[in-house]
Parts: C-alpha cells; structure tokens; sequence
C-alpha cells in the first residue's frame, strides 16, 4: 500500500507542483491541491475534508474514515480538523515514482471559503465601548437571533463567534453550520469569513468572543491564523463537555500546545479564558 501511495503523490505532485492531500475510497483518489501560504485558513487538506463533507454529504463519513494522505508536514490546523471531523493522516507522505500501474478514478476537491454561507447578519448595535463581558453576551444574542431567523439553521447548535479588532470594530462573525458541513464551526466560519474579505491573518491584539469553548479543530484555526498568537485573547461563554473541546492548543500542559509552540513564550502564555 505505501508503494502504491507514495505512486499516486508522485503523480499528483509531478502533475500540479503543488501541495497535495488525498484519500482513497471505493476505487477513486479523492484529492486536493493548494498553493500554501502561511497563517491562511486554507491547506489541501482542509479543503479536501471540506469539500468531502460539502459535495458527498451522505457518505462523507465513511469516505473520511480512510486515511488522509498529504505532501507536507501537517500544522496544528491541520491536525485539528482531522481529528475532529476525520479519522487520520499520514503526513509528509514522500513522492516516489515506482513502476507501479495506476487504475484508480481520480477526482478533484475544489472547495473555495467563498462557498461560506451568504446570509443577511442581524443588525448590530452600538459596539465601541463594550466591554469584554459585553461582546460576549452580543455573541450569544447573535446565536439565537440567527437560528430564529432561518430555517437552515434550526437543526445546528446555537453557537456564534464574532472577531473583534483591539479598536474594538466586529471585523467578522460566524455561526456554526456543522449540521450541514461538520467542517463548518461557528470559529472556522469567523475566520474563513475574516480572510475573504482583508486577505490577511488574524490581527495583532484581536479577540475572538464565542458562546462555546473552543474545540481541537477552531482552536488550531485561531492558533494558525493569527499574525501574532501571543496578542490574541479567546473569551467563552459556555464550557463544551465533548471530547473535542479538552485540551486544546489554546490551553497549556497539551500536548497540542508542545506541539505548535516556538519558543517559551507561545508554551506558557494564556490564550483562552472562560467569563461568566
């Protein structure tokens, strides 16, 4: 099998020069390719898992039971969505050309964060003096008043995000959508939206206001995304009691944060705080 993967990466790479993820399922080689650029919320393999989840709905599960094999060494982003809306991966998988002949169908994931869902936001209220505690219970507003507002939303869990600038300016919201894309957290949509419209990592000094803690895979979003990590302030309002949601790359002692940490600094400061 690893002959017969390491094949299929050679030839994907020789094809595109690009960065690759794949996975193999019922005789097709589902594949994505991307150009990566650093601190973006975009990688092949998140939009392969995306995209898996968007375009095969109903048996996006099992086609994401297979492993996930990839080009280049995984970040925490990376490692965040496999393990909450995957199974696992194996990455770097290193191209080889065996003489190996390849029957597979192949096709490609193309997933742009431009498919983020267009909707109407609720109209928001005077902000630039809130204070922390403030911004939160907007959030949470901002929960309910969405799922009450469309019927596409009635089936998700109420939870929103919003991103707030150090001048205190909403720069981007999101809701969670993970009913219709398990991939689409209410923090994965805030930051998929910010960077759609600035084209840039999350701002120095920013917070991010969210009614439920962060899980395994937003949180390595946020820690991939921001322009300077040791700026950045998380603020929940509700604790998750999932699997997910422990231990992540936004709490010290994890092995997440040893992991994603450069220097002593990223390994001890705190990033996320429960208020409330």
């Amino acid at each position: 099998m690893i002959h017969l993967t390491e094949k299929i990466m050679y030839d994907l790479i020789h094809k595109f020069q690009k960065n690759i993820a794949f996975l193999i399922f019922e005789n097709t080689v589902y594949y994505s390719v991307n150009h990566f650029i650093p601190k973006t919320p975009i990688s092949a393999i998140t939009t392969l898992i995306q995209g898996i989840h968007h375009f095969y709905p109903e048996k996006s599960f099992f086609i994401l039971r297979k492993k996930i094999y990839a080009s280049y060494t995984a970040t925490e982003m990376c490692h965040g969505m496999v393990k909450v809306t995957a199974k696992r991966f194996f990455t770097p998988l290193i191209p080889k050309d065996h003489d190996i002949s390849i029957s597979f169908n192949f096709q490609e994931i193309i997933y742009p964060i431009s498919e983020n869902t267009k909707m109407k936001w609720p109209q928001i209220p005077e902000h630039k003096n809130l204070k922390n505690i403030e911004f939160l219970k907007l959030t949470e507003t901002i929960a309910n008043d969405i799922s009450l507002q469309s019927e596409l939303y009635l089936s998700d869990r109420k939870i929103a995000a919003i991103l707030v600038s150090k001048d205190n300016e909403i720069l981007s919201i999101g809701i969670n959508e993970s009913s219709k894309n398990k991939a689409k957290h209410a923090e994965v949509n805030l930051i998929q939206n910010y960077y759609t419209k600035f084209n840039q990592p999350l701002p120095e000094n920013c917070r991010i206001f969210t009614t439920l803690k962060p899980c395994k895979m937003c949180a390595g979003m946020i820690w991939h995304c921001s322009k300077d990590i040791s700026t950045v302030k998380v603020y929940y309002l509700n604790d998750d009691l999932g699997p997910f949601s422990k231990n992540t790359v936004l709490n010290c002692g994890t092995l997440e944060r040893q992991r994603a940490a450069q220097n002593s600094i990223e390994l001890s400061m705190v990033i996320e705080e429960k208020l409330f």
